[in-house]
């Protein structure tokens, strides 16, 4: 399933640039973001879930355009 989200919008959400191409710096960066808006650690906030989906899809995305050596 391919996803509509503008390319540069998922590097905004996850405070990137767009030359962050390394998917170790995109990974890092997820995780971050991942560990502060989990919904583990945020039980009762609607927007805190929404936040976390949204540093999913947006790194998802972004690893979908970057060429992996084989």
């Amino acid at each position: 399933q391919k996803s509509n989200i503008d390319l540069k919008k998922c590097y905004k959400i996850l405070g990137l640039n767009m030359n962050a191409s390394s998917v170790l710096q995109i990974q890092m960066r997820f995780k971050e973001l991942a560990i502060k808006y989990h919904p583990d650690r945020n039980i009762n906030s609607k927007s805190t879930v929404k936040k976390f989906a949204e540093i999913l899809e947006a790194r998802r995305r972004i690893l979908e355009t970057i060429p992996v050596a084989i």
